[in-house]
């Protein structure tokens, strides 16, 4: 029997018929049954904080353009393809999505490259003008890190994949974690974190109705999840 509530997080929302990261996929994602939602922060070349995932317009926008180069002023005039809406702010999701979130700090790339020096501290600034007390995640420990010293009120929590385990060393995600707290690795890497306690552990990405079940079953804190609509059905 399953041995208690896991939280289901909405992957960059619901996108089945939406984009991700979008208000339109946020309020999807809620209507089938998230109980919170993983979004993605970077800033503009004006410090806009914006709420999209890549460090490129490609994928999205079939543009070439970085979003850290362009201003709000030329990113607010986009409009994904075949849409009516393009890229949120933050403050546009504070204002409309009243959940919780885990709001993901895009402060280090793949390679270790690092960027918006002063964005931890923005998004914070913003979330205590809306009173909020979301998640702040991130890839890099260090804004992190940085932020629970500054405003302990606030949970934290590390992602982790095979990249970042080999630019930072397990050595060293076991120091991070202990000073951060939460840690969310895929679902992939669980097998090396069985020595946590799994009402920290956030896997990504549980699609699977099988592999919740037993995610549900281990007790861990909660699963991020592509397909909410899905999983809600096996609480």
């Amino acid at each position: 029997m399953a041995s208690g509530y896991v939280e289901i997080i909405a992957h960059r929302g619901l996108a089945l018929n939406n984009i991700e990261n979008t208000i339109p996929a946020f309020k999807d994602a809620l209507t089938n049954g998230a109980d919170a939602i993983e979004l993605d922060v970077h800033e503009s070349k004006d410090g806009e904080l914006l709420v999209f995932h890549d460090y490129d317009l490609r994928r999205l926008f079939h543009m070439g353009e970085f979003i850290y180069d362009l201003t709000w002023e030329e990113i607010k005039r986009l409009k994904f393809p075949g849409k009516d809406y393009g890229i949120p702010t933050l403050e546009d999701v504070f204002r409309h999505i009243d959940v919780k979130l885990y709001v993901e700090l895009k402060t280090m790339d793949e390679k270790g490259r690092r960027f918006y020096p002063d964005l931890v501290d923005k998004v914070i600034s913003l979330s205590l003008t809306y009173g909020r007390r979301d998640t702040i995640i991130s890839f890099d420990p260090l804004p992190l890190i940085y932020c629970k010293e500054k405003w302990p009120q606030y949970t934290y929590g590390l992602d982790m994949d095979s990249e970042s385990i080999a630019m930072l060393g397990m050595r060293n995600v076991e120091f991070y974690l202990q000073k951060i707290g939460l840690v969310l690795p895929e679902v992939n890497l669980l097998s090396i974190l069985d020595v946590y306690e799994r009402s920290k552990i956030i896997p990504w990405v549980v699609n699977d109705p099988g592999l919740f079940i037993l995610l549900k079953e281990k007790a861990y804190a909660g699963v991020i999840s592509d397909r909410v609509d899905i999983l809600n059905e096996y609480r």
